[in-house]
């Protein structure tokens, strides 16, 4: 498995089934990256509570209910995570609000063409697609660089 750490993500979904994705700020890891909301599991912190705080530090948003996905070993140019995936739906429109130092833009992708955008955070679609929230494909784009994103459970 290696050495890194655990993060949590989570998959927020508006009442059009679109993806909300952020721009990683161009100074951190990862930097001009499309990616969910996400970050690390404090020392103690249940997951759940750990991926309601990313989401709301993140983004401004209180999430009324998250589900659990499950777990991929990242493995990416710079390091490795295990992740623990949450999903979430917003169903009334609410106003995000960045953290100027983590990230530069939102917005909400469709589904459907995620696999053709530029710049989408490693593994992102293989997870999707694990979980069943996207049809199956052959090549994700955003592992060709050799990085992997792994099920677990």
């Amino acid at each position: 498995m290696g050495t890194g750490h655990s993060i949590v993500s989570c998959f927020i979904f508006d009442h059009n089934g679109d993806l909300l994705l952020l721009k990683r700020h161009r100074d951190d890891w990862g930097g001009g990256l499309w990616a969910t909301p996400a970050g690390s599991i404090e020392p103690g912190e249940v997951p759940e509570l750990a991926v309601r705080r990313e989401v709301e530090e993140e983004t401004g948003l209180i999430l009324d209910a998250v589900e659990f996905l499950g777990t991929h070993d990242i493995t990416m140019p710079h390091g490795f995570a295990q992740m623990r995936s949450f999903k979430a739906t917003v169903h009334q429109p609410r106003p995000i609000v960045l953290r100027a130092d983590e990230h530069e833009d939102w917005r909400w992708f469709p589904l459907a063409t995620l696999l053709e955008q530029p710049d989408i955070i490693w593994g992102t679609p293989s997870v999707l697609r694990d979980f069943g929230l996207i049809p199956s494909f052959e090549i994700d784009p955003t592992l060709i660089d050799g990085s992997s994103a792994t099920r677990l459970d």
